[in-house]
């Protein structure tokens, strides 16, 4: 989830991501959690302790050829100070990078990423993860400095965050009824054309369930799915 750290014509295109649909047949029917939006933290609880465990698969495609990349990586928060919240990326484990993000009244911004003993990638102003209360298909827009995927620094960058809507989503911890938010990311480097969009599903009082990120550059495209696997949410 890095540059979450969920993510276009030159740039990527959002795949339709229709995660899964139900089964016709009410004797084979998964039970699907649907939990209730009380406030809008809700969508991702950052107390301290809270954790969740992802199947990842990563698909780079270049003109070498392609290649994947499985991983099983946790995310823990392991520290929130007032309206701020650490949460560390862990694999084999090990922390490998922290991301912190910015709790407001209405939702959830990044406000940086980065790699243990680096100093950390920030986005000037935070970019938001998630707003509520939004309408299907209503936009917000941000501009301003942010790490861009691909290109590996910090630059100018602009951003349009969808709200998608509800749909009911699988994965190996179960089906849930989730809230997508869609996040296009725009940039130039060198009069070259560079974007990465990210679909994610928030469950209320679980978090995060799926993503689709895809960063695409003049030379490679990157394709990230990541399923929830199991959590600890308090």
């Amino acid at each position: 989830m890095k540059a979450l750290p969920l993510v276009i014509a030159g740039c990527a295109v959002i795949i339709g991501c229709s995660p899964d649909v139900a089964p016709n047949d009410p004797a084979t029917a998964v039970k699907v959690t649907t939990n209730s939006l009380e406030k809008p933290t809700d969508l991702l609880p950052l107390t301290t302790g809270n954790a969740w465990t992802y199947d990842v698969n990563t698909t780079f495609t270049s003109k070498e050829g392609t290649q994947s990349v499985t991983q099983a990586p946790t995310l823990k928060v392991t520290g929130r100070n007032g309206q701020k919240a650490t949460v560390a990326f862990i694999t084999d484990n090990e922390v490998r990078s922290n991301l912190v993000f910015q709790v407001s009244a209405n939702g959830v911004s990044q406000v940086s990423v980065g790699n243990v003993g680096k100093p950390a990638n920030t986005f000037s102003p935070p970019t938001p993860m998630f707003q509520w209360p939004m309408k299907p298909e209503q936009e917000t827009k941000w501009s301003g400095k942010g790490y861009r995927a691909g290109v590996g620094d910090v630059g100018p960058m602009t951003s349009t965050l969808t709200y998608k809507g509800e749909a009911e989503v699988d994965t190996a911890a179960g089906r849930f009824m989730a809230h997508r938010f869609d996040s296009v990311q725009r940039y130039k480097v060198n009069s070259k054309e560079y974007g990465a969009s990210i679909s994610t599903w928030f469950v209320p009082k679980v978090g995060i369930v799926r993503t689709v990120e895809i960063v695409v550059t003049p030379e490679a495209r990157r394709e990230t799915v990541m399923k929830l696997k199991s959590y600890t949410v308090k």
